[in-house]
């Protein structure tokens, strides 16, 4: 190694004038293969020692270095951190109120009932404990707000004794949850099977009942257990049951229950307070009960304001009702399964409602055959219930003809709102229609004293009209309608609410009918 080759200058630091070059270390690569020593080892000797010192001068170097790197490295960490910690800061995310993510952290949870997974998911609060791990902001909210741990869906048929988390470790999550929620009210959904996980399960809530605020519990079982709910239903508002709860009585002191839910017979209710009860709704199962039972039950609703009253009644021959009553519902819908007029006449004609306002009629399922239909027992309830002076709206989609709903049209002298919908039903199955030429110029008609005000014979008050259908009709008799809803009206007053409205007509294929593509409405406009 020749001390004296020039080397080109370092401006940043120390640089060995010692560096061997390529050749030489070459040259002793080759050397150290060959096993022949070297021609002059007193040379190679001194070589050696002479680069120690530079070896270890290296060494102070890079030490000198590795301490300003790391410095830099620092200071470059803090001034990323502090950009991030500004944008975080002007980020729109810090402008939403806590109690504002709190509702949007409650949205959270799977929604889905049907999977393992999801279901161990929504036990172990999977979501917030996510969420908790975002920043410290949330993980304080998610900690320390009662009310997200306060809302329990439970489905133990999805509990496995080998899945993992085991049943006891959901159940000590479910502890967890009640523990962090305190003494805020509680929002259970719980389907229970019938074994021992079931029973621990309806044991731990009960425990909890003082905070039973809006509690759903799909099945019934273990009546020991629950009886521990007797007296302690003080926040309970809103109740849903499943199944056969007859004779079971710790619902009846629940000073606050106002909302009540049913799925199963008449026969099956439990005791509870019903002269409380304004909103609920009872679903009955095929061929589970008479016409008659449920009428019964209806008698109990004393004060009821809303309700929905689904019913499966394919397949039955009730006799006469020896069974009316006198209902002061406001507001009802009816989700129906009916195949033949018979069952639904009786219905009606079992009922008195003198209070009305609001009726909607429709299948049970929105892909479900329509219910059948009988207008003269339609009309003898309309005229018994008074109807032609209380019912501001109808919704109706059933298996009827078109002189069939307008003869009970002609019985609604007050309606406001109409929704009708043509009965569509799979393909290769018949159509029954019943928004057709006929009813849309029976719905256009006016007499004489009403030509500028728009008003129709038929139905004189009404203003807001919707209709699905499968464009069954004319241009010419939609054009008549749009017309009398339309130019009837100063161009003015057409942005008035009050003022008659068509909202929408949809077409066989489900997409939006477009006005533009009618012949009927670039005529009119």
């Amino acid at each position: 190694m020749e001390s004296s080759t020039p080397r080109p200058s370092n401006p940043f630091g120390f640089t060995s004038l010692l560096l061997p070059s390529a050749t030489e270390i070459a040259d002793l690569r080759r050397l150290t293969r060959s096993g022949i020593s070297p021609q002059d080892p007193s040379k190679l000797a001194e070589a050696i020692q002479a680069v120690t010192p530079e070896i270890e001068r290296y060494g102070a170097e890079i030490e000198k270095f590795q301490t300003e790197l790391n410095r830099l490295v620092t200071e470059r960490s803090s001034l990323i951190l502090y950009a991030g910690l500004g944008r975080s800061a002007l980020a729109p995310v810090q402008r939403i109120p806590d109690e504002m993510l709190v509702e949007i952290f409650g949205w959270c949870s799977p929604s889905s009932l049907y999977w393992v997974s999801d279901e161990i998911d929504r036990i172990c609060f999977r979501h917030l404990r996510d969420l908790a791990k975002v920043c410290s902001r949330w993980h304080h909210i998610v900690m320390n707000t009662p009310k997200l741990w306060s809302r329990i869906t439970v489905n133990t048929h999805l509990w496995r004794k080998d899945s993992s988390p085991s049943p006891s470790q959901l159940l000590l999550f479910l502890e967890d949850a009640l523990r962090r929620g305190g003494s805020y009210p509680l929002s259970l959904d719980v389907d229970p099977d019938h074994g021992d996980d079931s029973l621990h399960v309806l044991e731990l809530f009960s425990r909890h009942a003082h905070r039973w605020k809006d509690v759903a519990i799909r099945q019934y079982c273990h009546n020991h257990i629950l009886s521990k709910l007797s007296g302690n239903l003080g926040r309970l508002e809103k109740l849903e049951l499943g199944g056969n709860w007859s004779e079971f009585e710790c619902f009846q002191n629940a000073p606050r229950l106002r909302e009540f839910d049913f799925c199963g017979t008449p026969s099956g209710l439990p005791k509870i307070p019903w002269g409380q009860i304004q909103k609920g709704s009872f679903k009955k199962d095929r061929l589970a009960s008479s016409v008659s039972s449920v009428i019964s039950f209806l008698k109990l609703l004393t004060n009821v304001n809303t309700f929905t009253l689904s019913l499966d009644l394919r397949g039955q021959n009730p006799p006469d009702s020896d069974s009316m009553v006198s209902w002061d519902v406001r507001h009802l819908d009816m989700p129906l399964s009916v195949d033949h007029s018979l069952p639904i006449s009786r219905l009606m004609d079992s009922l008195t409602l003198p209070f009305l306002t609001s009726l909607s009629i429709h299948p049970t399922h929105v892909t479900g055959p329509p219910p059948a239909w009988s207008s003269p027992h339609f009309v003898n309830l309309a005229t018994r219930s008074g109807f032609g002076q209380n019912l501001r709206s109808v919704f109706i989609h059933v298996w009827a003809t078109d002189d069939e709903l307008l003869q009970c049209l002609e019985a609604l002298d007050s309606l406001e709102e109409l929704q009708v919908v043509d009965c569509c039903s799979d393909v290769g199955e018949p159509v029954q229609t019943v928004i057709t030429d006929n009813f849309l110029q029976k719905l256009s008609r006016v007499s004489s004293d009403s030509a500028t005000t728009g008003s129709t014979t038929l139905v004189p008050e009404l203003r807001r009209l919707t209709l699905h259908s499968v464009l069954d009709f004319s241009n010419a008799s939609l054009r008549d309608l749009l017309k009398l809803w339309s130019m009837a009206r100063p161009v003015s007053d057409l942005s008035r609410e009050e003022w008659n409205e068509i909202v929408w007509v949809v077409s066989e294929g489900g997409s939006n009918f477009e006005y533009g593509q009618s012949d009927g409405y670039r005529q009119l406009q």
